[in-house]
């Protein structure tokens, strides 16, 4: 004789199933954003007219960046890489599907020497 399989109810929820995941503390938030590699993060930089552009006019340097970083964790990058802290970062994805990050740099820290001192230029 073989028995009936027993079937749970679908409203019937363990206490597993009801508790939601804890979100991460700072700290947690922290190691994860650190345990990245910069060199992952940003890929390269563009070399386009607009480019230099935004860098001899608006103090700014573009970088191609991975589709999943965040803008803290570009900053983090941009920060570790290049020893020098952007004022704001600006994303956008293009329609080629890359991530192109925008880093703006305060007036004391000029783009353009930046940019020479880590041979983007």
């Amino acid at each position: 004789m073989t028995r009936k399989q027993q079937y749970k109810k679908s409203l019937e929820l363990t206490k597993n199933e009801l508790s939601t995941p804890k979100a991460p503390t700072p700290e947690e938030r922290m190691k994860q954003l650190t345990a990245k590699v910069p060199q992952d993060i940003i890929k390269f930089t563009p070399k386009t007219e607009k480019a230099m552009r935004l860098m001899e006019k608006q103090n700014t340097i573009v970088f191609v960046c991975d589709l999943k970083a965040t803008k803290p964790e570009i900053k983090m990058a941009i920060e570790q890489l290049y020893s020098v802290k952007p004022k704001k970062v600006n994303t956008a994805i293009t329609f080629k599907g890359e991530k192109r990050a925008y880093a703006i740099f305060s007036k004391e820290h000029s783009a353009i020497e930046i940019a020479s001192a880590a041979d983007i230029i």
